[in-house]
């Protein structure tokens, strides 16, 4: 086989690799969109139902501020979901104080999760009974979720 010959088998194989390469993204690149889409789709779902659940939701990290809240609770609180943003579990708390609220979180942190009774002021400052069940999720960044 002459010089040349032996040139043009070699790219020949070079473009029929490089196509191979290029399905092969082409594909990857597909699978991940698909991908994306359905958790998409999914986070969209699970959004839905939360913010239409008939219960009060809502989202905290260990130092129990709030981080998510859905329409329930706000319905159930009187307070707006911009003003919850700014609170902290103890600004709600009426049976615990803030020190012993925090110790909760710490146990629930340690347990993993907890189901208990308790107390919650409303903004015009009635109080109302709250019935929690709590799971503490950090291996997905969530934190208390009650």
């Amino acid at each position: 086989m002459d010089e040349l010959s032996r040139i043009k088998v070699s790219l020949i194989k070079e473009i029929a690799l490089s196509n191979q390469r290029n399905l092969k993204l082409e594909k990857t690149e597909f699978m991940l969109k698909q991908a994306e889409d359905n958790l998409r789709k999914n986070e969209d779902w699970h959004r839905t139902i939360l913010q239409t659940a008939m219960d009060g939701f809502w989202r905290a990290d260990v130092q129990g501020r709030l981080l998510e809240v859905n329409e329930t609770y706000c319905r159930m609180s009187g307070y707006s979901k911009s003003e919850l943003m700014s609170m902290c579990i103890s600004d709600l708390e009426v049976v615990e104080p803030m020190k012993e609220t925090l110790s909760h979180i710490n146990n629930i942190t340690e347990k993993g999760e907890d189901r208990f009774e308790t107390k919650h002021r409303r903004k015009d400052g009635n109080i109302f009974d709250v019935e929690v069940s709590v799971q503490y999720r950090p291996d997905s960044g969530v934190g208390l979720v009650a």
